[in-house]
């Protein structure tokens, strides 16, 4: 990772882009955040680098949407170990709110 991408790390950020598809529609506490909707990363094998596990703030949900949408929340860079041993995702977000 670059210098300025850790000096993010800990900091309140606000990023645009998509929800991934999951099986909820509605009240969604957590997902996967993306940085456009093309096939490539909504697919297996999304570059590491291109999705945020993203937790909502405490009594916030959304809702999926096609559209792109805005979130701010705590940025911090801590890899996600998928069940194959993978990292799946260097990035996180919490206490996350939809703008």
């Amino acid at each position: 990772l670059t210098k300025k991408i850790e000096e993010y790390d800990n900091a309140v950020v606000k990023l645009r882009g998509y929800i991934r598809p999951s099986f909820s529609q509605t009240g969604l506490t957590k997902f996967i955040f993306v940085r456009d909707n093309k096939e490539c990363c909504f697919g297996e094998g999304a570059a590491i680098f291109d999705n945020i596990l993203v937790r909502m703030a405490k009594n916030k949900t959304t809702r999926y949407t096609v559209r792109p949408i805005t979130i701010e929340g705590n940025f911090v860079l801590k890899e996600y170990v998928g069940p194959g041993g993978d990292v799946w995702s260097l990035y996180r977000m919490y206490d996350a709110e939809v703008k």
